[in-house]
């Protein structure tokens, strides 16, 4: 079997679709994602092929006007179709995230293939601007599908989602309440482990009191110049010490200038090793963390949460 995943979007659209691709055994998987070389290590580094678009997700700017909205989406589709459709050829399905709905569907009703809406959060699908997409969306969308010889969309929260969309988001943390028109199906989170060692100045940071609080700032854009030192004077005043991941520029700026003593920064370390401090496994050369176990990158739950199968 012959799958496709499609993502285009940051490291939080991309890495669940690779812990996916090497937990697929026996299936032939081709990956479509961005080509910036964070993504295309990331890819490398599991044995996973990578089929990359044109243009790296960091060069995009966020929209800020409505106008802007519907230009990025005309440009987003731009920048993968043709990708996305020449990968899918020979393809039996085609599973999508990220801004990759904008041409998922309408590949796979080219290639003739089922398709798979795959969102993170369920506040995606519940969102309530979605009654604007048409008048944002729809002319992008529409004047690429009459340009490849398919009909319009009159709905576009409907052509993004589908009518059973899956969530991929742990059911405790990311809970979905039933709603009439979406037949979500949970699976679980899609996490790829990660077995390196930590470095030995953050084992220490984490030992040397109590737990401290992460800080997660993941993609996100648009964070307030003062983000950092109110996130850690909130922790410090519940008596803990602080993490953050990912630090931009700006807020490293802002720390620094505060003189915030006792918070370590490390950007590599991701939250999974935070959460398994086990020691990585040593590869037949004897490097710690080099390698990894077969199957690593195996989802929390494979299966969806109402035990019926995923396939629609």
């Amino acid at each position: 079997m012959r799958v496709m995943l499609a993502t285009y979007g940051s490291r939080g659209d991309v890495e669940p679709l690779v812990a996916l691709a090497v937990r697929a055994l026996g299936t032939e998987v081709r990956v479509c994602a961005p080509p910036d070389e964070e993504f295309a290590m990331l890819l490398a580094d599991v044995g996973v092929p990578l089929v990359p678009f044109g243009r790296p997700w960091r060069s995009w700017v966020r929209p800020a006007a409505a106008q802007e909205r519907t230009r990025c989406v005309a440009e987003y589709i731009v920048a993968q179709y043709d990708t996305v459709a020449a990968a899918a050829e020979r393809c039996e399905v085609l599973l999508a995230t990220g801004m990759s709905h904008f041409v998922a569907r309408s590949v796979a009703k080219k290639r003739a293939i089922p398709h798979r809406y795959v969102t993170f959060a369920p506040g995606m699908l519940t969102d309530p601007d979605a009654q604007s997409w048409n008048a944002l969306f729809g002319p992008p969308i529409n004047s690429h599908r009459a340009s490849i010889g398919l009909s319009p969309v009159d709905d576009v929260r409907a052509f993004l989602f589908t009518d059973h969309p899956w969530l991929v988001a742990d059911p405790t943390r990311a809970p979905w309440q039933e709603t009439v028109d979406l037949d979500v199906v949970h699976t679980g989170a899609w996490i790829l482990p990660d077995e390196r060692l930590l470095p030995t100045e953050l084992v220490a940071f984490l030992d040397a009191g109590t737990p401290p609080v992460y800080v997660g700032l993941g993609s996100m854009r648009g964070v307030p110049g003062d983000f950092a030192r109110v996130a850690i004077e909130v922790i410090r005043a519940q008596g803990r010490a602080a993490r953050l991941h990912r630090v931009r520029d700006h807020l490293r700026r802002d720390m620094a200038v505060g003189g915030l003593p006792g918070l370590l920064v490390h950007l590599r370390a991701s939250l999974p090793r935070l959460a398994n401090r086990e020691p990585a496994r040593r590869d037949r050369r004897g490097r710690a963390g080099a390698g990894r176990r077969p199957g690593h990158g195996r989802p929390t739950d494979g299966r969806p949460s109402r035990g019926r199968r995923g396939n629609g």
